[in-house]
């Protein structure tokens, strides 16, 4: 392929296919790469290969831009290896699920693999990978926005097996979308990400924390087999999230305490919550807790202990058993559930202008005014 080393480069419009290691190499370097076709890069056949069988590889490297590239077929379509200010934008990268056929014992096919941080993936589409990414060892400089999470169509074709793998990376996931995908978020091992605004639709779970304390918010987690489920995990935040017709479970808990879940939406989930330890369920009063569809309590009194004459939003009783399906698991219970869904947006800005539209009351018509 091409290799780079203790230089600076420009790699551009190339063909690059079936070498015999990376196709693109960037050691201890700096530059760009864009408008290239990147394929079927490996070790030949013989034995399992010594090294990752990567796309485009960049080792050891400050400030480096990939852009525009069909980044295909590679085990690690793109791999980072302790590299700062890394930009990955508007590539496509699809399945490799090829090369395990001819290496058995190869790590499973990722879209990108970093051991990085600074790093910022955005805008990416990613086919049929077994991991889409998997981020270690990165802190909350490494950004992951705007990418797209897909299967390989086709009768009988697989879901890959995890959309964004963790593993001790506090990253911040944000404005994704997963469609069928295994587990659309995994945090695994002190990955107190910040995971924002996703989409994650028709796959088994949509979040899944493992020993991590994950900010979850303003997500929408819908069609899966369980929207979110934790197990070993404290100080969690879950807030601001849609949790819609999961098959199975809309939050699942287990062997985990001291998380806080409150201002979310629970809407026809098979069982809407599921808690084996000691969470939080709301945010007090009058902040309030979860919306839940099939609340069937009452709201005629207000106050901390709802006996206060006059309505305040917020059910008389809490979700129990009694009141709805109630958390299921142990004794866990949401004191102030909500009467109505909770509604929230979340301005997606992006680099450069922005548009923002909201709508208002004009209080005066007359044309000056407006033109005003």
């Amino acid at each position: 392929g091409v290799n780079v080393f203790n230089s600076s480069a420009t790699i551009k419009s190339n063909n690059i296919f079936f070498n015999r290691g990376p196709g693109v190499l960037l050691d201890g370097s700096k530059g760009e790469a864009f408008l290239n076709t990147i394929m079927g890069n490996h070790r030949p056949r013989g034995g399992p290969p010594e090294q990752q069988m990567t796309g485009i590889e960049v080792r050891i490297c400050d400030g480096v831009h990939i852009y525009n590239n069909n980044v295909s077929s590679n085990s690690a379509n793109i791999y980072l290896d302790h590299s700062t200010n890394i930009n990955i934008e508007w590539n496509t990268m699809v399945d490799a699920s090829a090369v395990i056929m001819i290496y058995p014992n190869v790590a499973p096919p990722r879209g990108i693999f970093s051991v990085s941080s600074q790093m910022i993936a955005s805008n990416n589409t990613i086919w049929g990978t077994i991991f889409g990414m998997e981020i270690r060892d990165a802190d909350e400089t490494t950004i992951v926005r705007d990418n797209n999470f897909y299967p390989l169509e086709g009768v009988g074709a697989p879901w890959p097996g995890r959309g964004i793998y963790l593993n001790n990376a506090s990253v911040r996931a944000e404005w994704n979308t997963f469609d069928k995908i295994g587990t659309g978020i995994y945090c695994h091992m002190n990955s107190d990400a910040t995971i924002a605004s996703n989409n994650i639709t028709n796959g088994d779970v949509g979040i899944y924390s493992n020993s991590s304390s994950p900010m979850i918010n303003d997500n929408f987690l819908t069609n899966n087999t369980c929207g979110i489920h934790f197990q070993y995990s404290s100080d969690a935040v879950v807030v601001n999230n849609d949790i819609k017709a999961n098959r199975e479970y809309g939050i699942r808990l287990e062997s985990s305490s001291g998380n806080a879940i409150y201002h979310n939406n629970f809407v026809n989930n098979v069982v809407q919550a599921y808690d084996d330890g000691a969470n939080q369920w709301d945010n007090g009063y009058p902040s309030g807790g979860n919306y839940w569809s099939d609340y069937t309590g009452l709201d005629i009194y207000s106050g901390p202990a709802q006996d206060q004459p006059g309505s305040d939003g917020i059910g008389d009783e809490p979700y129990t058993s009694t009141t709805g399906q109630g958390i299921q698991g142990g004794l866990n219970q949401d004191d102030y559930p909500l009467m109505e869904a909770v509604l929230f947006f979340d301005i997606h800005l992006v680099q450069g202008w922005n548009l923002i539209s909201l709508p208002l009351v004009q209080m005066d018509a007359s044309i000056p005014m407006v033109l005003s």
